[in-house]
């Protein structure tokens, strides 16, 4: 946890270069408030987490949906009736076990039903910091880090009806192998299927629809948000 509170530290030099000198250098400010830093991590992944969940699991988002009978607030009466695909997802993926391997799978771009969900629930403005905007592709939207995370986390709830994941060490273990798996597929998906889900999504969306950067040709969500490139190695 030390390393990943000089990495914030290191973000955020600009904005903490009074802290920084105050407390004798980067590292002794981040050994100072490594617990502090440590907790507000887990808050915010845990705030993002439900906001994946809510999104595109949840009735509350029903344009957006996923699967039915998964959050643990909003199961059947009945316990032994099975999670179930939204209609959304209607002849396009035979099962939630199937839905959960296509998260995960490089061919998530080449359903493009769910790929214009997963676009849709980017663009609808439901997360912090994101604003309502018209047709984009998901490469201006999210990077692929961010993504290989989102999908980490739709893979999981998919597994079984209200899960929550195991603090243990190997909970962590397996949470960071999957998302490790993830990522590889989102960089190969982006590479060979993207392409034709962009061109198939803005058919029928007018050019006036779009923002200046869904236009823009050279614009990358990358451009806004630093990427680790080791995340995809």
């Amino acid at each position: 946890m030390f390393s990943c509170s000089v990495n914030l530290v290191q973000r955020y030099e600009t904005e903490l270069k009074g802290m920084i000198e105050r407390y004798g250098g980067m590292e002794l400010l981040a050994q100072h408030f490594a617990e502090e830093i440590k907790q507000s991590a887990n808050n915010e992944r845990s705030v993002q987490c439900n906001q994946i969940k809510r999104c595109w699991l949840s009735k509350i988002n029903p344009e957006f949906r996923l699967a039915e009978n998964i959050l643990e607030t909003e199961l059947d009466v009945d316990p032994d009736t099975p999670s179930r695909l939204s209609t959304n997802l209607k002849g396009t993926v035979e099962s939630v076990k199937d839905l959960q391997k296509l998260i995960a799978s490089p061919k998530l771009y080449s359903n493009f039903v769910l790929y214009d969900l997963l676009c849709g629930g980017l663009e609808s403005g439901y997360f912090r910091g994101s604003h309502l905007r018209s047709c984009s592709d998901i490469a201006k939207l999210i990077t692929p880090a961010h993504e290989a995370h989102f999908r980490t986390e739709l893979w999981f709830a998919l597994s079984k009806k209200s899960f929550r994941h195991n603090s243990f060490k190997k909970g962590n273990k397996m949470r960071v192998k999957q998302f490790k798996e993830i990522c590889l597929a989102v960089a190969e998906g982006r590479k060979t299927y993207l392409a034709d889900a962009i061109a198939h999504r803005k058919q029928g969306f007018k050019d006036d629809n779009l923002e200046a950067e869904d236009i823009d040709e050279n614009y990358s969500s990358d451009d806004a948000v630093a990427l680790n490139d080791d995340m995809l190695n």
